[in-house]
Parts: structure tokens; C-alpha cells; sequence
């Protein structure tokens, strides 16, 4: 008979297994939109409801990225980031970080980039635990004017700035102001990074632009010129691209590759639509299953082990 220390390796290694098949059974692309004082969240690629009140206790949200399976999302009446379980929406801590006139987020490994849009500021906070790194990371209207969304990419800390009209770029480490990484734009609102291609948002003539995101070469700066109604935010999953319409309070849905519309209606009767995020999270019969599984696991080594 197998001794028992030899069969817990084994066992060890089909739990393992186990838990690699948690996103292929029940992973499920979310797309998460900050509108009124909710956060809803929707199929990725329909656009069905899955639950148009995910959040509800947020006054104004508007920036949101994830962070794990959590949701980091900025209050810009409360003065406060939340953080929020992605899948049940529940409330982990309404008051991760507290500032004045927080807006935009980016998030790269623990570090999470704030855009202060009454300071013409940028901060940045330990994701997992709020900490503050650097209140005053980047600082003065010479570096930001009218500061909204940002991004992190490998060119670097790119900052929607609409009182100047351009992405500026800085060092993500140091926050030294390297140049104007794009320029002549119009009231720019949400970038997104998707490989090396940057879009960004134009609410001033409703367009959508594409560019290098590593040189910013304009690929494209009038990539989208259809179906935009005030945009403001942006997000890129695969070959999809949402942005979020104020004027028509809804989301709609592009081609990433040809900008050519797939559906103008992907999601409607929003409030003031701004963030959106896509992020995979398991479905609730994931975790049924997963438990089934283990459970028949736990019988069949009981057996053996007899």
C-alpha cells in the first residue's frame, strides 16, 4: 500500500489542478460603469445586466480600476476611494483613501495613481492598503492643467491635461514631468492602453483618437467620429472598445482594431456614465463547481488512502 505521505503529494497537485481550472469554467468578462451613485455591472461582450446596482453606497463615483478581484473607485463628493469585492460588490473599506477632489485612478503593480482636479495634483497610495506614498507626486499647473484621466503604459505615466489640450508624460517612478507626449487634442477625458495602442477620449468635438502608445504618433486621430455624445470614459478589452456617452447616458461599443461601431446602444439608461473597467470574474456557480469537484477529490483519496 501506498504510504500516506506519498499519496498527499498527489493530492496536493490535483488541488492544484483544481484551482487552474477556476477561469475556464466560470470566468466571465464584467464591464463595470461608474454612473449616478451606483456601479453596475454588465456582460463584457452583450452588454446584459448582471447587476445595474452592484454598488450603491457611492456618492458620484467616477474613476474605478481593479485591483485584484477588488475594485478601487473614487468618490468625487465624499472625497474618498473605496474599496469593493468585484464579484458581490460588498464594501471591504468605503474609505481606503481619503482626499479632496479625487478623480481619475491608474493602478500599476501596488501603486495607485489619484488625479486631484481641483489641486492640479496627482498622488499616489499603497492599492492594498491606502497608505500614502506621495501626496503631492506630481504638482503645479506647469506639469497638469485640468487634469482627468490617467494611465500606465511603458512610455511612462501618461495624464489627460484639458486646460493644455494634450496627454503630457511623466516618470511613473519619480514623477519628473518628461514632455508633451501629444498635443492639439480637445478637452481631452478617459485614455486607455491597450498593447501599443492609446486611445484617447475628445469630449470637446466627440472623437476618439489612436496613437502609439509607446511614441505617441498619432495612428489615427479621428479614429472614432460616430455615435459620441459628451464621452468621457474609455476602455479597451480584446478587440472591444467601450466608451461612456453623458449626453446619451449610455456605453457603446466599438471595433479596437477598425473603430467601426458594433452597437450604439451596448448599454442604456445610465446616469452621467464616466469610469468603465473590464475585469474577469468568476460566475457564482464557479464556486459550486469548484466545491463539487473537490469534494469528489476529497472521496477518492479517502479510498485510496483505505
Amino acid at each position: 500500500m501506498t504510504p500516506i505521505r506519498a499519496r498527499l503529494p498527489r493530492f496536493a497537485t490535483y488541488l492544484v489542478l483544481l484551482l487552474g481550472l477556476l477561469p475556464a469554467i466560470g470566468s466571465a468578462q464584467t464591464l463595470f460603469v461608474t454612473s449616478g451613485n451606483n456601479v453596475g455591472a454588465y456582460n463584457a461582450t452583450t452588454g446584459a445586466v448582471i447587476n445595474a446596482s452592484l454598488i450603491t453606497s457611492i456618492n458620484n463615483p467616477v474613476g474605478i480600476v481593479a485591483s485584484g478581484g477588488n475594485l478601487l473607485i473614487s468618490s468625487t463628493q465624499d472625497d474618498t476611494i473605496g474599496k469593493y469585492d468585484a464579484a458581490t460588490g460588498a464594501t471591504i473599506n468605503a474609505s481606503l483613501i481619503s482626499q479632496d477632489s479625487v478623480l481619475g485612478l491608474a493602478i500599476s503593480g501596488t501603486t495607485l495613481y489619484v488625479s486631484h482636479y481641483a489641486y492640479e495634483t496627482i498622488s499616489t497610495f499603497n492599492a492594498t492598503t491606502g497608505a500614502t506614498i506621495d501626496a503631492n507626486f506630481i504638482t503645479g499647473n506647469v506639469n497638469i492643467l485640468g487634469v482627468y484621466d490617467l494611465a500606465v503604459s511603458d512610455a511612462g505615466l501618461l495624464v489627460s491635461s484639458a486646460g493644455y489640450y494634450q496627454i503630457r508624460r511623466f516618470n511613473p517612478t519619480t514623477g519628473a514631468f518628461i514632455d508633451a507626449f501629444i498635443i492639439g487634442l480637445n478637452d481631452p477625458r478617459g485614455i486607455a492602453v491597450s498593447g501599443n495602442d492609446l486611445y484617447v477620449v475628445n469630449r470637446g468635438n466627440n472623437t476618439v483618437g489612436k496613437y502609439n502608445a509607446t511614441t505617441g504618433t498619432a495612428i489615427n486621430a479621428s479614429f472614432i467620429t460616430s455615435s459620441l455624445d459628451q464621452p468621457y470614459g474609455i476602455a479597451v478589452s480584446g478587440n472591444n472598445l467601450y466608451v461612456s456617452n453623458q449626453g446619451s447616458d449610455n456605453v457603446v461599443l466599438f471595433n479596437a482594431t477598425t473603430g467601426a461601431l458594433i452597437d450604439g446602444s451596448f448599454i442604456t439608461g445610465l446616469s452621467d456614465p464616466s469610469g468603465l473597467v473590464v475585469v474577469a470574474v468568476p460566475e457564482p456557480s464557479t464556486y459550486a463547481v469548484l466545491a463539487g469537484l473537490l469534494a469528489l477529490g476529497c472521496v477518492a483519496w479517502r479510498r485510496r488512502r483505505a
